[in-house]
């Protein structure tokens, strides 16, 4: 689990705010505890409006600034796909929730298992059928 500095929590803060987030979670590696020297930050989002390109590409820089690192990874959660989705609600950290929609991070969990339990069948098929195509 990653530790925030109260100066960080604080810029954690001024990004949700800046950019209308309701949600900021950690995932991967560093929310695990099980770094490695070159570890990167794996941050997903959930915001109250569509974020732009440009937008996502400052809001990675100001996280970079925030963590002291050059590898930062950004997923959207309103995109993301089902085996991520249910991947960074399996072991994340929330960084950021906000008070608009509450109990959001407990909502977007559920959906997160819901969508990988519907989906977890196709993925299956999708899996034996590129094992016989190998001839594995």
């Amino acid at each position: 689990m990653f530790i925030l500095t109260p100066k960080q929590n604080e810029k954690i803060r001024e990004i949700a705010q800046k950019y209308d987030l309701d949600l900021l979670l950690l995932f991967g590696s560093q929310a695990t505890g099980k770094t490695r020297k070159d570890s990167d930050f794996d941050v997903a989002f959930y915001g109250g409006r569509r974020l732009e390109f440009r937008e996502e590409c400052q809001m990675i820089t100001e996280l970079m600034a925030v963590f002291k690192t050059h590898q930062v990874d950004l997923v959207n959660l309103r995109t993301a796909k089902p085996l991520i989705l249910a991947a960074i609600f399996d072991k994340c950290q929330i960084l950021f929730e906000g008070t608009r929609r509450p109990l959001l991070f407990d909502h977007m969990r559920a959906f997160a298992f819901h969508q990988y339990v519907e989906t977890k069948p196709l993925y299956q098929y999708r899996f034996e059928k590129l094992k016989k195509s190998l001839n594995i």
